[in-house]
């Protein structure tokens, strides 16, 4: 269920355009801001390896590849897939639960957890970094470590207005309201929650974003959290290539209705990165 509003929460989080940080940023910390905004992931091919529910499926996404054939599907828990999972897949659908995907073919991914590895303006967006207010606790020779507390206000505002000017929504109320449940259900978690932030000084960029609960936590009465963690960790590619995300991963743990325990977990990581023009993969 918690998976479900967050796959809504990234949907809607893909409407906006809002900046986390001016043009005048002259901090290593606004710096590493206004890079990840500015990172630009096209011409790469890459894998993404996802982990659900025990089960784990790799995709390749090949930008030079024609339109309709740029995402194959490499292997399922570590074997090559089985022609009924493949066509499963060039169908559109997930290979392992057989539900709908949710992305396009060109890279872009509408709905899913992560988004592209390149998409980190709007990761940062997820995460409600604010451009204000982070603490520095830590710092070694190559890194910055900063607190922050989650700050979802100004990125709800701003999604309210694209909720208003959108015509598609305004001619279904039913999709608005639940768009609009699912971002009041994501910021309610977030308001339980506390962020680390560490950045990397060459560059510099963001290499690591944490989000954890401090105490268990209750949503619309019904579902008790023990355990909130979300990891977000990203790399700079080399010969000046672009900053990317190159792992997600979000577990909860708790209990619905006292009685049945709730215990999901995701994770999802981007490898392999090559130049569509040379194939020449990254470390």
């Amino acid at each position: 269920m918690l998976q479900r509003i967050a796959a809504i929460f990234l949907s809607l989080l893909l409407l906006s355009q809002t900046l986390l940080a001016g043009p005048g940023a002259s901090t290593p910390l606004q710096q590493a801001f206004r890079h990840m905004q500015q990172s630009k992931l096209t011409g790469w091919a890459y894998d993404r390896t996802t982990l659900l529910n025990r089960v784990t499926y790799v995709e390749h996404f090949d930008p030079a590849a024609p339109v309709g054939k740029r995402w194959t599907l490499a292997s399922i828990n570590h074997l090559p897939p089985t022609p009924v999972q493949v066509k499963t897949y060039t169908a559109g659908k997930n290979p392992v639960t057989g539900k709908p995907l949710p992305k396009a073919d060109d890279g872009r991914v509408r709905g899913v957890v992560t988004g592209t590895p390149g998409n980190l303006k709007h990761i940062l967006m997820k995460s409600c970094v604010p451009n204000t207010s982070l603490q520095l606790v830590s710092g070694t020779t190559d890194t910055l470590t900063y607190h922050y507390k989650p700050d979802c206000r100004t990125l709800f505002a701003h999604l309210k207005e694209k909720f208003a000017a959108d015509k598609s929504l305004q001619k279904n109320p039913d999709k608005m309201q639940q768009m609009q449940t699912a971002a009041k259900r994501v910021q309610e978690i977030y308001a339980h929650l506390e962020g680390t932030l560490t950045i990397s000084k060459v560059g510099p960029y963001i290499r690591s974003i944490r989000l954890v609960n401090s105490r268990p936590f209750s949503l619309m009465y019904v579902v008790s959290i023990k355990t909130y963690h979300a990891e977000l960790d990203f790399k700079r590619l080399p010969s000046d290539g672009p900053t990317v995300l190159v792992r997600n991963a979000i577990t909860f743990r708790g209990r619905v209705f006292i009685f049945k325990n709730l215990d999901e977990n995701a994770d999802i990581s981007f490898s392999g990165f090559a130049r569509a023009t040379s194939m020449r993969a990254a470390p």
